[in-house]
Formats: structure tokens, C-alpha cells, sequence
């Protein structure tokens, strides 16, 4: 988890704050939001394969809901 942090850390550090230009702390946090949902929504990860955390997330509902109901109904696959 420690890795996963830093490696976030670096990325807000080099593809944010290296690259905005924040005139106060309203419009730093407005700007940051937008890239946190920039950073989740569209930005593809290449440690989940190409995908966006959304779209992962997404992703791994949609198994877990499929397995669960596999599993309540019997069904093995």
C-alpha cells in the first residue's frame, strides 16, 4: 500500500503541481478536484491494464455481483 501511495504522490506532483499554476487555495482546490476526477475517470493506469480506476472498479463489481449469485444459485462455472 506504502508504494501505491508514493507512486500517487509523484504523479500529483509531477502531472499537478508541476504543471498548474494555483493563484490561491480556492483555486488549487477546484483545480485539484477536477484532476482527481481526471486521475479516475479518464487518465488510463498501466498497472490495471489501460483501464481507469472507474472503469476497474466497475469492473470488479460486476464480477463480485456475477459471483455472488453464481454462488446463491448453485451455478458453478
Amino acid at each position: 500500500m506504502q508504494g501505491k501511495i508514493e507512486a500517487y504522490n509523484k504523479i500529483v506532483k509531477n502531472e499537478f503541481l508541476g504543471l498548474e499554476n494555483i493563484s490561491n487555495m480556492d483555486d488549487g482546490k477546484l483545480r485539484y478536484d477536477m484532476f482527481v476526477k481526471a486521475y479516475n475517470e479518464t487518465r488510463e493506469h498501466g498497472g490495471i491494464n489501460g483501464l481507469t480506476p472507474s472503469e476497474m472498479s466497475l469492473q470488479r463489481l460486476i464480477t463480485s455481483t456475477i459471483h455472488t449469485k453464481t454462488k446463491q444459485h448453485g451455478v458453478t462455472m
